[in-house]
């Protein structure tokens, strides 16, 4: 009998650059040594410089290609990024439910919608929290991110307690809450369970690097494997903050583009440096 790969499912838009979206998820699912299946829901001009257009995928076409995965494939996870529409995000949860899907992750910083709503439009925003965020197993959003769904003023609160008040108040399994883009040299993550109310802290220390595009998206994803390969939701978000960090630190000292805004390392600039001792 041939062993079966463990597989997460990722539904983003498309980085040309390949710092985030679906290709950043498809190097972060390999460092983790998890195969990484794909739905695209939006193709995006942008470059280390700017990010200039995106072109959603229909829903129809969206909804088609997680079928087509979903009936042959055996999907261990979930990870769910950006979703342009309110239109895409009901056909997200319509193949959920249809499926069974299971162990989903919600990365609402990699979703426009939140952008959308800044703009005044606010169906996507709605939809997303109603749609998405009671279903998931865990959401990731940032700081920022995380006041934005709750309506929150900024820095009104710590990132444990809009954590709590994330899965209160829309039903998520957990949360965790990124402190990455506030000021200073320590950064503080919070996870909460809502079934155990259990909390977990993680430090670690800024490190000075330009290539830290699509570092969202990573984190996300590298949960999203770890829950594939059966590990608990604590484990799985412990895993990922290392790995994340791991990545950051692999990529600080490269070069990439005019603009400097780079993406992660790579799974052999991980290995190189683990080789070099420079990574524990």
């Amino acid at each position: 009998m041939k062993e079966p790969y463990t597989t997460i499912l990722t539904i983003a838009g498309s980085d040309p650059s390949a710092g985030a979206g679906l290709q950043g998820d498809i190097k972060t699912a390999m460092v983790m040594g998890v195969y990484a299946l794909t739905a695209v829901t939006a193709v995006t001009v942008q470059n280390s410089q700017s990010a200039d257009a995106i072109l959603p995928v229909s829903a129809d076409l969206l909804e088609q290609q997680i079928d087509a995965l979903a009936s042959d494939i055996t999907i261990d996870a979930v990870k769910i990024g950006m979703l342009p529409t309110a239109e895409s995000i009901e056909a997200v949860r319509h193949c959920i439910d249809r499926h069974k899907l299971r162990n989903i992750v919600v990365d609402p910083i990699a979703s426009p919608t939140l952008a959308s709503a800044r703009c005044g439009s606010s169906s996507a925003f709605d939809t997303l929290k109603k749609c998405l965020l009671p279903i998931a197993d865990i959401i990731t959003p940032n700081v920022h991110e995380a006041e934005m769904l709750l309506g929150a003023t900024a820095g009104s609160r710590s990132a444990t307690e809009l954590a709590v008040l994330l899965c209160n108040e829309f039903g998520s399994r957990s949360a965790l809450v990124k402190g990455g883009d506030c000021a200073g040299d320590s950064i503080t993550d919070a996870l909460y369970e809502a079934r155990s109310g259990c909390q977990m802290l993680f430090f670690s220390h800024s490190i000075v690097s330009a290539n830290t595009h699509g570092t969202g998206c990573a984190l996300s994803t590298a949960i999203a494997c770890g829950l594939a390969r059966r590990r608990s939701l604590h484990q799985a978000a412990a895993d990922a903050e290392r790995t994340v960090h791991d990545l950051i630190r692999a990529g600080a000292n490269f070069a990439f583009g005019k603009g400097g805004y780079g993406p992660l390392g790579t799974l052999s600039n991980l290995t190189s440096n683990k080789t070099n001792n420079c990574i524990p």
